[in-house]
């Protein structure tokens, strides 16, 4: 299941390039349902000619990650390393988003909503209609818009995070899905 695919499509006259690495084996991914809601997400945030790249890891890299960059010995769901720390340009490479998909998996087997897998949708799949689906556009979503600027460190950035989250993600599901916001950690 390992496997890398360079996503290049043209969006209204504008080259809109998702780079899509899937570094973990244990999920099976659908690389070009993926894609799709990424560039869905970039035009979402008015940046369809900009450039983003998703890599999907397992908790063992992902806590090499979060080690090496935050000094944090720990599998977390999302990282974001962008590639630019003033305000990012149009048309200009955003960065990377990595998400842990094992630690996605965790959550939703932990959260409080009864999730309930299907022969049609299993959880363990990222796929339309999946709930780990809808979990990692959810952590894209939320990698993508610290690529952007946007934190969560104070109470003012975080509920101005929350609400462009939320926008987008009723934007990317058309209203089919719950958005719930997560309590912010003192």
């Amino acid at each position: 299941l390992k496997s890398t695919k360079r996503v290049m499509l043209n969006w209204r006259q504008n080259w809109m390039p998702v780079a899509l690495t899937n570094r973990q084996i244990t999920t099976r991914i659908d690389l070009r349902w993926l894609g799709n809601q990424a560039r869905k997400l970039l035009k979402l945030l008015n940046r369809p000619s900009d450039e983003l790249s998703v890599l999907l890891v397992d908790d063992k890299e992902m806590v090499c990650l979060n080690g090496r960059y935050r000094s944090e010995e720990r599998a977390t769901d999302v990282l974001a390393f962008p590639q630019y720390d003033n305000e990012v340009q149009s048309g200009a490479v955003l960065g990377d988003v990595v998400i842990s998909v094992e630690t996605a998996l965790r959550q939703l087997k932990t959260s409080k909503t009864q999730i309930k897998s299907s022969s049609e949708n299993p959880l363990w799949e990222v796929e339309a209609g999946s709930p780990l689906g809808e979990e990692v556009i959810r952590l894209m979503v939320h990698g993508t818009l610290h690529l952007l600027g946007y934190d969560h460190a104070t109470d003012a950035q975080f509920r101005n995070m929350q609400v462009e989250e939320g926008r987008c993600l009723q934007e990317m599901f058309s209203n089919e899905i719950p958005i719930q916001h997560k309590k912010r950690k003192s």
